[in-house]
Formats: structure tokens, C-alpha cells, sequence
């Protein structure tokens, strides 16, 4: 599988906005990766105009794999908001995806709810929510997601989280046992 790559340039205006301008081809080695070498082109403005509030908004362009009457490039516009500190974090995000699988038509929305709050020095708990709404031209889909959890940092650079995710009706609620170590 090739491996990712890409650039991306960052420009700060000031202390309050920040422009950001990416070429990638991947979205890591476990995604589809184009094998004609297309990229996926994307802007993201990012402005906080007190201390710990975030607005960003992200559009970008993905080039079709293929050729086709049918056949178009994906795109992705988000708008997100946020206010986080050492004791707290909430967010929201809105997404549209035009033509999701490079078919005209199919387009997907999604909004997403989530935050935190810092219970103990090294223990945190989780929740987020989101509603997928994918149109088709035959019959559309609605989905809703949950997470709630909790996450421990036993020692310095070490995290764990344990999770309850259940996505959708008709799926099998699931645990989640996650490890990690962050530099």
C-alpha cells in the first residue's frame, strides 16, 4: 500500500487567525488510497478571538478517481466551534460531503455534539454525539452515534480510555479498550 504524503502550509495572520492550505493524497494506510494519484485539496481557516474559543471553517476539493457521466469530485465543507481549557472542553461541528462516493447525489450531513470534563489531575470523562444523515436519490439513511467514556493517564505520556459506543438501532452496542502514548 503506498504511503501517505502530502504538505501543507500554515500562514498566522496574528495571535487570533490562523489560514492553512493542504495538499495530501491518503488518509493513512488503513483508507483507500488512490491509485491514480489524485489529492485531496483543503483550506482551513481557524479564528479564536478570546482565549480558549475556536471557530474553524475546512473546505476541500477530492478529484474523482475515475472518468464517468456519472462521475464526480467530493466536496467537503465544515464548520466547527469549540471553547476548551485544563478543567473543561465543549465542541460542535456541522459537515457536508457533495457526491460522498464520487457518484452525483449522494450526499452526506453530519452534526456532532461533544465534550469533556476533567474529574481528577489524570482522569477524564468523555461523551460525544452525532447524527449522519447520507441522501440517496432512491432512499435516504439516518444514523445516530454515541460515545461515552472515560479516560486515565496513569503515568506521564501513557493514556488509556475506556469507551461504550453504540451506532444506530440496529447495531450491537460495543466497549472499547484503548492505549495510547503521546509525545
Amino acid at each position: 500500500m503506498p504511503a501517505d504524503f502530502g504538505v501543507q502550509a500554515d500562514y498566522k495572520l496574528n495571535e487570533k487567525l490562523l489560514l492553512q492550505v493542504s495538499v495530501v493524497n491518503g488518509e493513512g494506510p488503513f483508507r483507500y488510497q488512490d491509485m491514480l494519484s489524485r489529492f485531496l485539496n483543503a483550506g482551513n481557516v481557524q479564528y479564536s478571538p478570546i482565549k480558549h474559543f475556536t471557530l474553524k471553517l475546512y473546505m476541500g476539493l477530492e478529484s474523482a478517481p475515475d472518468t464517468g457521466v456519472y462521475v464526480k469530485s467530493r466536496k467537503i465543507a465544515s464548520f466547527f466551534t469549540g471553547y476548551k481549557n485544563k478543567v473543561f472542553g465543549i465542541g460542535g461541528e456541522a459537515n457536508y460531503v457533495k457526491d460522498y462516493t464520487y457518484e452525483a447525489g449522494i450526499d452526506k450531513y453530519g452534526l456532532s455534539v461533544y465534550g469533556f470534563v476533567t474529574v481528577f489531575p489524570k482522569f477524564v470523562v468523555l461523551g460525544r454525539y452525532d447524527y449522519l444523515y447520507q441522501e440517496f436519490s432512491t432512499k435516504d439513511i439516518i444514523n445516530n452515534y454515541y460515545i461515552i467514556g472515560a479516560q486515565y493517564e496513569p503515568v506521564r505520556f501513557l493514556l488509556t480510555s475506556l469507551n461504550f459506543r453504540y451506532y444506530s438501532k440496529n447495531d450491537f452496542p460495543a466497549i472499547y479498550l484503548n492505549v495510547g502514548f503521546k509525545f
